[in-house]
């Protein structure tokens, strides 16, 4: 039986998905555009990645553009792939858009997955990622 003071997994998502929502109307991206060529450690609340990026991203909110280019990890709230990443990813949402090319250890709380997805590695189911909704998985990882 399902315990009154326990969370179901509809209310951590939307718990999750309305503090993502909060970052993504309250703060302006930070843009790197398909002009850029970077190596080395980000950190960003949102991230627009249209470049080559060759390195560690830590963020609340990625979106990896079409014809985006990025290795490394990520360690994020959300990140949502629609270009080509190479590396490994910890994140509480991860959506693989249609045109996403993946070669990836994933570890997730909740993965969305389009039809076309190209992807290769590993998917890891975490319910440890739904923790503390309120709080960015950079905050609770001491990142």
């Amino acid at each position: 039986m399902f315990n009154k003071k326990q969370k179901s997994q509809d209310d951590r998502f939307y718990e999750i998905t309305s503090f993502l929502t909060k970052i993504e109307n309250d703060t302006t991206p930070s843009i790197i555009n398909n002009s850029a060529k970077i190596k080395g450690e980000l950190r960003f609340e949102f991230a627009e990645i249209i470049g080559l990026v060759d390195g560690n991203i830590y963020a609340n909110f990625v979106n990896i553009r079409q014809d985006s280019n990025v290795s490394g990890n990520i360690i994020a709230d959300h990140v949502q792939i629609n270009g080509s990443f190479t590396g490994n990813i910890k994140a509480r949402i991860v959506t693989l858009s249609s045109n996403a090319k993946v070669q990836a250890e994933i570890e997730y709380a909740y993965l969305i997955v389009s039809d076309g997805v190209v992807l290769n590695g590993n998917c890891i189911y975490k319910e440890s990622l739904k923790e503390s909704p309120e709080k960015s998985l950079t905050e609770l990882l001491n990142i």
